[in-house]
């Protein structure tokens, strides 16, 4: 992922929509620790947190074609 890490959000954003499975999997890598604390606020359920968190990228990852590009 070094190859990545040094790109802004949304041109990592960017690559995910056009199909870069890196840039998903540099995108989970930032963003997960904020999503868990978050999702932890509505359930004390570990597990259930996580998979809630890993169903989102799923979808994401499914609807890239239709998610909108970011400037």
């Amino acid at each position: 992922m070094a190859e990545l890490n040094h790109l802004t959000d949304e041109d990592v954003w960017n690559l995910f929509r056009n199909g870069r499975q890196q840039a998903i999997t540099e995108l989970f890598r930032r963003h997960y620790r904020v999503l868990y604390s978050y999702g932890m606020k509505f359930s004390r359920n570990e597990n259930l947190t996580k998979d809630s968190i890993q169903e989102i990228f799923l979808e994401l990852w499914h609807k890239r074609d239709t998610v909108p590009a970011v400037y």
